[in-house]
């Protein structure tokens, strides 16, 4: 039987909580699978709308989880989402053969939940966790612009104000959009630049002081 372990903990205590409790309906359809148990239509039907409706939510969260942490695979992960959703809805339970439909559902949330966590949740929990951990933001400029925009349906980001940053590169000064500029300085993430592969920092008047200076050189390169 597979059960809960921390293999399957994508590093966010919500989600964690409500993968767990999968894995709690999981268990109850292995035992209508493979246990003599009566009313095995009537209990398969309770289980297949509880599992429908806690995913509903689960999903949601995720979802706002995503969004949070610009994941830039969001829309590609709510697809999968929607065609489990889809799929529950329209599980057909066979009235004369109940003991295959319970085989089958379980087989096929078993397979759904190591799928879903282990390649898709996991995909997830490798981008947060750089942007927690080491806070770098794991594409160029050029990359993460187009992803914002992408992701938070701006149309026009070209037309925001924006924001001069530097590296190690001589005379080279980078162009920020305003939001991807708010977003760095507010969770303190940071972009490389693909030449020099040292981080972009804003200009501002602070940099022709020297402590704070050094503190950058400090932080950033070395």
């Amino acid at each position: 039987m597979l059960e809960w372990s921390e293999e399957f903990s994508i590093k966010n205590l919500l989600l964690d909580d409500e993968h767990k409790y999968l894995f709690q309906c999981l268990a109850i359809a292995n035992r209508l699978a493979n246990s003599p148990i009566e009313n095995k239509e009537k209990l398969l039907l309770a289980l297949i709308n509880r599992f429908l409706e806690y995913t509903i939510t689960h999903f949601k969260d995720e979802e706002n989880h995503m969004q949070r942490v610009y994941f830039p695979f969001a829309e590609q992960h709510k697809r999968s989402h929607n065609g489990l959703v889809n799929i529950l809805q329209n599980f057909k339970i066979d009235s004369k053969d109940t003991q295959k439909s319970c085989e089958k559902f379980y087989v096929f949330s078993k397979n759904w939940l190591i799928n879903h966590i282990l390649k898709e949740d996991k995909r997830l929990e490798a981008y947060h966790s750089c942007l927690v951990d080491a806070g770098e933001i794991p594409y160029s400029l050029e990359q993460q612009t187009k992803i914002m925009a992408l992701s938070q349906n701006i149309h026009k980001i070209e037309e925001q104000k924006h924001h001069n940053y530097i590296c190690l590169c001589p005379t080279k000064v980078f162009e920020v959009c305003d939001s991807l500029h708010e977003m760095m300085q507010t969770k303190q993430t940071f972009l490389r630049c693909k030449a020099c592969k040292q981080p972009l920092v804003l200009i501002d008047e602070r940099l022709q002081e020297e402590q704070y200076y050094e503190t950058l050189t400090k932080k950033y390169f070395q």
